[in-house]
C-alpha cells in the first residue's frame, strides 16, 4: 500500500518526496524512489560498498562486514594512492 500525503503550503525539507501535477507516471516515479530503500542499497549508502566493506553474508543471509582495523587500513591506503581529481593547468 502506498500512502502519499500532501499538504499545500507546507515547506520541502529532507526526507520528504514531492510530486507536481505535471509528473507523466508517478507509478513510475514512485517505483524508482522505492529503490534507494532497498535494504542492500541503503546499507551500501550508510557504510560503505559490498566488496570494500562487506565481505558477504552468512548462512543466514546477514551482513559481514570487515573489521574497524580492516576498514581504517583501506582509508589510509586510499588517502595515500589517492589522485588529485583536479589539476592546475601551467600555461606553456
Amino acid at each position: 500500500m502506498c500512502e502519499i500525503t500532501i499538504r499545500p503550503g507546507s515547506p520541502i525539507s529532507s526526507g520528504q518526496l514531492c510530486i507536481t501535477g505535471k509528473c507523466q507516471s508517478p507509478i513510475n516515479l514512485l517505483k524508482f524512489f522505492d529503490q534507494w530503500y532497498d535494504g542492500e542499497t541503503v546499507m551500501q549508502l550508510h557504510y560503505g560498498p559490498v566488496g570494500v566493506y562487506f565481505t558477504g553474508q552468512d548462512e543466514n543471509g546477514m551482513w559481514m562486514s570487515i573489521t574497524d582495523d580492516e576498514a581504517k587500513e583501506i582509508r589510509q591506503e586510499r588517502r595515500r594512492t589517492a589522485q588529485p581529481v583536479w589539476r592546475p593547468t601551467v600555461p606553456s
